[in-house]
């Protein structure tokens, strides 16, 4: 009996000896939030009641580690599952946001391979001034406007990626993705592609003391692919985002601009939007943040909308927030963006909503 407990002891060491090398840490986040939303709709007004996940961050769970490989050198690996929602039917939970394996080493960056959030996600992330990850980001509600093509909308995370992070020297960062289609070209018949998608994405981040600034360039051909000579979507896209630090205040800026080849004409239209917001602390630990977005093209009859947002949000403790939000746009005579509730408007007719809620992240 005595042998038996000293080689399970023995055992116990050793497997918490590999598991403390490889590093696993197990992650996520929980979202609820309910609220009110309405729409002026030229059928007659709508409004809808809900509870929604993912408010303030989308809720997930995750899996990422480290194993140290010796000479600076280590491998790394994530699993993120999610957005989990509170339907049954649809939820999340077998949705993967990211999925890589790959290298790390001190002096020369990162690599990583599989399905990755991209360089715009990061982008956009940091200065976003409501996270790209909110329900509540104007950029991400009008980063589609008026059916656009644009990066930001569709490609925050890629499948088949490859992706590079430099260390960051002189405050300086730089940042790569690249990931295919995986069409198969050269075949004939109807399943033919002439052409596989491609997608490039860099970026440059620079930190400083109180201030950050990134520059991001992205760049879509053929999305979907070229089948049968039929082409498909291309964009372009670049963005430049800032944030400075001031103690009392911190203010956020971006400023994006899209060119989009329509599949159907082949015709080429240009995005343009901008979004300013400021973070100002309160009563020491609390935060209100406020927001205003302005988008338009150049298509037909110059559509334009603006969006306004308030988030104030509430530390229960480190891991514990509760939140209030408010959010609006206000569309021109040829525009129709909506709100983060469901309801639509119509063209030239503005949307609101309001919630509160909860997050918990572990």
């Amino acid at each position: 009996m005595q042998k038996k407990l000293i080689a399970l002891a023995v055992a116990g060491l050793a497997s918490g000896a590999a598991f403390a090398q490889s590093n696993v840490t197990i992650y996520g986040a929980l979202d609820v939030y309910a609220g009110m939303a309405k729409a002026d709709n030229a059928t007659g007004n709508q409004k809808q009641t809900f509870v929604n996940a993912s408010g303030i961050n989308g809720s997930r769970i995750g899996f990422r580690g480290e194993e140290a490989l010796g000479n600076g050198l280590s491998a790394v690996y994530q699993l993120e599952l999610g957005s989990l929602t509170l339907d049954s039917a649809t939820n999340g939970i077998g949705t993967t946001r990211q999925s890589y394996v790959g290298l790390k080493s001190d002096k020369l960056g990162q690599l990583h391979m599989g399905r990755l959030q991209t360089v715009n996600y990061y982008w956009a992330s940091k200065y976003d001034p409501m996270n790209i990850a909110s329900s509540f980001s104007l950029m991400l509600k009008s980063a589609s406007f008026t059916g656009s093509g644009s990066f930001l909308g569709t490609s925050l995370r890629v499948d088949n990626g490859v992706a590079y992070i430099s260390p960051r020297l002189s405050g300086f960062q730089v940042s790569a993705n690249y990931a295919v289609g995986e069409q198969v070209t050269g075949t004939s018949g109807s399943a033919g592609y002439s052409k596989a998608q491609t997608f490039y994405n860099l970026g440059l981040d620079y930190e400083k003391g109180p201030l950050s600034a990134g520059l991001v360039y992205a760049e879509m051909d053929d999305k979907g692919g070229v089948k049968n000579g039929v082409a498909s979507t291309y964009v372009k896209e670049w963005g430049l985002g800032a944030k400075y630090d001031l103690g009392f205040v911190k203010p956020h800026v971006t400023y994006q601009e899209a060119t989009d080849r329509l599949t159907a004409s082949l015709a080429e239209w240009k995005q343009k939007q901008w979004n300013v917001g400021v973070h100002i602390p309160v009563f020491g630990k609390d935060t209100l943040k406020l927001a205003y977005n302005n988008v338009k093209s150049n298509q037909a009859n110059a559509p334009k909308a603006q969006g306004y947002v308030a988030l104030y949000i509430h530390p229960l403790s480190k891991r514990t927030n509760v939140y209030a939000a408010f959010q609006t746009f206000h569309n021109g005579t040829y525009a129709a963006v909506g709100t983060f509730g469901d309801p639509s408007p119509s063209a030239g007719r503005n949307a609101s909503a309001y919630a509160i809620g909860m997050n918990h992240s572990f």
